[in-house]
């Protein structure tokens, strides 16, 4: 009975990391998209758009979990996409710049389990 109990702790934090994930990526996607649209620098064009798609993987990751398990091999495919677009988006942030336009987003990304 303890596996299960550890089972699903572990079942939710993954799916509670992916989620968090999402949110932070929403948030910078919003954000980015902001500052092109206040006449800011077009590279945060690019970085709103990976940004979005991170947040696109994550979900995949979490209906994933949900659906096949935490050791299914679609749930490790899902998640590892999903780093990697985040990866991505990071990247495409630095490469825009700072915030001149608009407020950078307060948010932080959460650690990987």
């Amino acid at each position: 009975m303890k596996d299960f109990f550890e089972l699903r702790e572990n079942m939710n934090e993954d799916v509670a990391y992916h989620k968090e994930m999402k949110r932070a990526h929403d948030t910078y996607s919003y954000a980015h998209e902001n500052e092109v649209t206040n006449d800011g620098h077009p590279d945060h064009d690019y970085a709103g758009n990976d940004h979005g798609e991170a947040a696109n993987h994550h979900q995949k990751a979490m209906d994933a979990h949900k659906k096949h398990g935490g050791d299914s091999p679609q749930y490790k495919k899902a998640a590892a996409a999903a780093h990697k677009q985040t990866q991505m988006a990071h990247m495409a942030t630095k490469d825009a710049g700072k915030f001149k336009k608009t407020a950078k987003p307060g948010i932080k990304f959460p650690k990987k389990p």
